[in-house]
C-alpha cells in the first residue's frame, strides 16, 4: 500500500531526496559488492574476467550476486526489514506464483522468437568451430544472468520503494520507463523497440 499522502512542496522535495539517497546507497552497496567480489576472485583469474561467453557468464553472475546483496544490506539497514520492499518476502516464494512467472516468460520470449523463426528472420547457422548447444548454453547463462540483474535493479528494491510511496501503477510506469531508456543505445534501437521492450 502506498505510504501516507504527502501534501505541501516541501513534503515532496524530502520524499524525494530519501528516495534518491536510498537509491544512491542502495547503488553504492552494489558497487562495492562488485569490487570486492573482483578482489576475491583476482586469483582464480589473475589476468581478469576470461574473454567470451564464459567471461560474459561471469560477470553477470557477480552483478546479480551484488544486486541481491546490496538488496539484503539496504532493506535491512535502511528499511527496517521491510522485504516486501525487496521482493524477498515470503509471498513471492510460492511455487504457484514462480510457475506463473515462469511461464509468463517463457510465452513472452518463445511467441515472438517462434513468429521470428516461421518468418525466416530467425536461423540457425552452422558453426566452424564444433556443435552449436555449447554455444547456446553459454548465451542461455549469459541472458538469464543480465536478465535476473534487470529484474533486481527494475523489479527489485527500486520498485518496492516506488510502491510503497506512489502505488503499484505508478511503481510500473516509473519502472517500465527507466528500463526502456537503459535500452536507448541497443544497436539499432528505434521507437519501437523501446516501446515494446517499455
Amino acid at each position: 500500500a502506498p505510504g501516507p499522502r504527502v501534501t505541501s512542496l516541501n513534503e515532496r522535495i524530502d520524499e524525494a531526496l530519501g528516495m534518491l539517497g536510498r537509491l544512491v546507497a542502495f547503488a553504492v552497496a552494489t558497487v562495492v559488492v562488485v569490487f570486492i567480489a573482483g578482489i576475491a576472485l583476482k586469483p582464480v583469474f589473475p589476468s581478469g574476467v576470461p574473454a567470451g561467453v564464459e567471461g560474459r557468464v561471469l560477470l553477470a553472475l557477480i552483478i546479480a550476486f551484488a544486486l541481491v546483496v546490496a538488496h539484503v544490506i539496504v532493506v535491512a539497514m535502511l528499511e527496517r526489514a521491510e522485504w516486501t520492499l525487496s521482493g524477498f518476502h515470503a509471498r513471492a516464494w510460492r511455487p504457484v506464483g514462480l510457475a506463473l512467472g515462469l511461464g509468463a516468460g517463457a510465452v513472452a520470449i518463445l511467441i515472438p522468437g517462434g513468429a521470428l523463426y516461421l518468418t525466416g528472420q530467425l536461423a540457425s547457422s552452422d558453426s566452424v568451430t564444433g556443435a552449436w548447444w555449447p554455444f547456446a548454453l553459454g548465451t542461455l547463462g549469459v541472458f538469464a544472468a543480465v536478465a535476473a540483474s534487470e529484474e533486481l535493479i527494475f523489479r527489485g528494491y527500486l520498485f518496492g520503494l516506488l510502491e510503497h510511496r506512489w502505488g503499484r501503477r505508478s511503481a510500473l510506469g516509473v519502472t517500465s520507463v527507466a528500463f526502456a531508456a537503459m535500452h536507448l543505445f541497443n544497436p539499432g534501437a528505434t521507437a519501437v523497440s523501446l516501446a515494446s521492450v517499455a
